[in-house]
């Protein structure tokens, strides 16, 4: 009852970071420097001139508040050829809050439940018992996934496996922006090939158009 759980709590904004990022819907995402002092709640106002000020600050359009989170945890054990089954479930539990700085208002409220569970398994129970991890690891990576739910839940995210055809060819911008289709940085590819759209050379600017084409279907 005397633990801190609070010191954990950043996990779930790394796992929400770390989703973030990897979607093509955002561009930038920022952990701001609040300590727990800071207070831009009270009851079930918001000081939304302290939220315009570190969305100002952040450069960022809108925040992302944890509202609230509980874990709780169950610990099972059973018979198994004689000797001891162990497991440790661990529920996690977060409330988030989207808020856009510019209407002053929220965009949505979440909920998220993530379970993790953990086993042991000897003819000693106390053998069984320390095959778990240890508590911290548990409760880390808990709500690192809780957090990376929650991304899920607010941003699209997706790698398929289609196999897409553009044109590369002679031309230095055609080929410097096949270099970084290869690897999956298609803004990155399309800058090159807007340019060479631009070409004087119909048969270069017509690659490079279906290849602005395919950078489009792809975004």
């Amino acid at each position: 009852s005397g633990f801190n759980y609070y010191q954990f709590a950043k996990e779930y904004l790394y796992g929400l970071q770390h989703v973030l990022e990897e979607s093509p819907r955002f561009e930038k995402t920022v952990i701001t420097d609040l300590d727990r002092f800071d207070s831009i709640r009270s009851r079930s106002a918001f000081d939304w001139t302290e939220i315009i000020r570190i969305c100002r600050k952040d450069s960022t359009d809108a925040m992302i508040l944890i509202d609230d989170f509980f874990l709780d945890d169950s610990l099972k054990v059973t018979d198994w050829l004689g000797g001891y089954l162990v497991r440790y479930q661990l529920n996690n539990n977060m409330e988030f809050v989207v808020l856009n700085p510019k209407r002053q208002d929220i965009t949505g409220k979440y909920y998220v439940s993530n379970a993790n569970s953990w086993y042991g398994i000897d003819l000693n129970f106390n053998d069984a018992a320390e095959q778990l991890p240890d508590p911290t690891d548990m409760i880390l990576l808990s709500c690192y996934e809780a957090g990376q739910k929650a991304g899920r839940n607010i941003a699209p995210l997706w790698k398929d496996d289609i196999r897409r055809i553009y044109f590369t060819g002679s031309n230095k911008l055609l080929s410097k922006g096949a270099s970084y289709a290869k690897q999956d940085m298609w803004r990155d590819a399309a800058a090159y090939w807007r340019q060479a759209a631009d070409s004087k050379n119909e048969r270069i600017s017509a690659k490079a158009a279906y290849n602005m084409a395919l950078v489009c279907e792809i975004e």
